[in-house]
This record gives C-alpha cells, sequence and structure tokens, in this order.
C-alpha cells in the first residue's frame, strides 16, 4: 500500500510537471511575419504574448539555404532590408539562442526588380539623433 501511494505520487508530478513545461515553452514562442514593400522587405518580430523582439537575430536564406545577410530587430521588433533581384528566401528570427521562427517568401511575393538590380542588402537601422538641451545659466548682475 505504501508502495502504490509512492507510485501514485510520482506519477502526479510528472504530470505537473509536463504541463508546466508545455506552457512555459508556449508562452515564450516567436512569430515572424515578412513583406515586400516596394523595393524592401520588411520584417516584424513578436512573441506569441504579443510584446515585441528585441534585438533578435535575423538570418536571410536564399532558395539553397545559403545566407544572404544578417541583422538584428530594433526596439520595436522590426528589421528592413532591400532585396535586389526578387528570388524565394527565408528570413529566419531567433531571439534568445533557441526561440526561432521562420517566414517563407516567394518569387510571386515580388514585383518585378529592375534590370541590374543590386543582391539583397541590409538598410541601417537609423541612431537616434542627439537633442541638445541649452543650460540655463542665471544673469550676473
Amino acid at each position: 500500500m505504501h508502495s502504490l501511494r509512492n507510485v501514485w505520487g510520482a506519477f502526479a508530478l510528472v504530470v505537473v510537471a509536463f504541463f508546466f513545461a508545455a506552457s512555459t515553452a508556449s508562452a515564450h514562442g516567436v512569430g515572424v511575419w515578412a513583406e515586400v514593400d516596394g523595393p524592401f522587405v520588411n520584417v516584424s518580430a513578436y512573441f506569441s504574448s504579443g510584446g515585441k523582439v528585441k534585438n533578435a537575430d535575423v538570418t536571410v536564406l536564399d532558395a539553397a539555404g545559403e545566407t544572404m545577410l544578417t541583422g538584428k530587430t530594433d526596439d520595436e521588433g522590426n528589421f528592413q532590408f532591400k532585396y535586389g533581384k526578387p528570388q524565394p528566401m527565408t528570413v529566419i528570427v531567433t531571439a534568445g539562442g533557441h526561440h526561432t521562427d521562420k517566414f517563407k517568401l516567394e518569387l510571386a511575393d515580388f514585383a518585378p526588380a529592375p534590370e541590374g538590380a543590386p543582391e539583397a542588402t541590409a538598410v541601417p537601422t537609423p541612431a537616434p539623433t542627439p537633442v541638445s538641451v541649452p543650460s540655463h545659466k542665471p544673469d550676473k548682475k
């Protein structure tokens, strides 16, 4: 009787641990959306909880799986790059080293590129503009 109670206790502990682990993993899932806007691809990364994925690694692969470019999302979870020649590509966002999602863009997602268009290049996120505040010094009398 005593060993049966231990078995049921261990079983209950395993079940609770399983459900806790499953809910924790899904609470931190990463999602990614990419869309073509003129000569640019706009990428948005978000957590399943609705938060923005800040400073996440972004990798763009061509159809052969070769890296075209890499970068980081900004504070709003966004990344933008100029795509050059239209081609199928996969955008991969990785947050924290292990939360990953990808979005595939097919050739049909792109507008025709002008003749001689360059290869894809990352568009740097603009740095904040410094604001100078004049210091107030009392007038000397």
